[in-house]
């Protein structure tokens, strides 16, 4: 009875250590692996370069270039920078115009496709730069 129990502690202990010695080999192998390729087509970030351009219309263009750029300055109150998160008043306004206008134009099925929100960007620059940016 005791090489029974010898044997059946031997099996359980195999049983705990197998998965801890193949699992570095396993992990290998899924790191060898290439991540998937982003084309332009499947990507859902902004582009930089589109965001620069000067661009003058109005809420309907805007909805078709699903971006639209909140120029604004920094105030302790109004729009600043935390840890990297944005906030303050101005920034809370404007995200709350974003989920209602996203929620309008999905209702309305004006969205080509219901995965691509419209997005508000924080274009912040100092007082004395807002009008002269504003051209």
């Amino acid at each position: 009875m005791n090489a029974n129990l010898l044997s059946r502690l031997f099996i359980a202990w195999l049983t705990c250590l197998a998965p801890l010695l193949f699992a570095p080999i396993l992990l290998a192998a899924e790191a060898e692996k290439a991540p998937p390729v982003a084309t332009e087509d499947n990507t859902l970030s902004i582009h930089i370069d589109d965001m620069l351009q000067p661009w003058k219309g109005d809420l309907p263009g805007m909805t078709e270039r699903r971006t639209i750029r909140v120029l604004t300055t920094y105030s302790k109150t109004f729009f600043f920078i935390d840890k990297g998160t944005q906030r303050g008043a101005t920034h809370d306004i404007f995200m709350a115009l974003e989920n209602d206008l996203n929620k309008q134009l999905a209702k309305d099925k004006k969205l080509k496709q219901r995965h691509l929100k419209l997005h508000i960007v924080f274009v912040p620059v100092s007082r004395d730069n807002l009008f002269i940016a504003l051209n």
